[in-house]
């Protein structure tokens, strides 16, 4: 009975989590979040991500990915969620990479790709803290193909190597 109950919660856990890890989820959450600030600051806009709770969304969906990409479906008995696991990995791979295309130029890809508000949740085996792009050092380290494949990402890269 007991494993049973524990078996149900984890299922329940798992679709929630499938539910607030996509992108709609993310962009929908964080236009509400941004309306609510301007509400409480008298219509002034925030001039840090920081300032509109979880505004962040690029940093949330590499956090989930990565929470998706470890999760053990065995240790859980989750095998038949697996398939809605691998869908968060490929949904938020598309959408940070879809985000950083967005980018109109370097300067702005290089913003995006440099600090990572929740990259401290995580230990990264071979975390490089000398390198200011920490979202480009994860896509690396989690073969994330589209992200570091991207033109932008290419670029830095070329640039990082040709001043070492």
């Amino acid at each position: 009975q007991k494993e049973h109950l524990l078996k149900k919660f984890n299922q329940r856990h798992l679709k929630t989590f499938h539910a607030v890890s996509t992108p709609s989820y993310r962009l929908a959450k964080y236009c509400f979040m941004y309306k609510k600030y301007k509400l409480e600051n008298d219509g002034k806009s925030p001039t840090q991500l920081k300032d509109v709770p979880g505004g962040d969304i690029f940093s949330q969906t590499l956090h989930d990915v990565k929470i998706a990409m470890n999760l053990s479906v065995d240790e859980y008995d989750l095998a038949d969620y697996n398939k809605q696991l691998k869908n968060i990995v490929k949904e938020g791979r598309t959408f940070v990479g879809d985000l950083l295309s967005l980018c109109e130029n370097l300067q702005e890809a290089k913003l995006l790709l440099s600090k990572d508000s929740l990259l401290k949740h995580y230990a990264l085996e071979h975390e490089s803290t000398e390198w200011e792009y920490q979202r480009l050092d994860e896509a690396c380290l989690s073969q994330h193909k589209y992200l570091v494949t991207q033109d932008f990402s290419q670029r830095i890269f070329r640039e990082t190597w040709h001043k070492s």
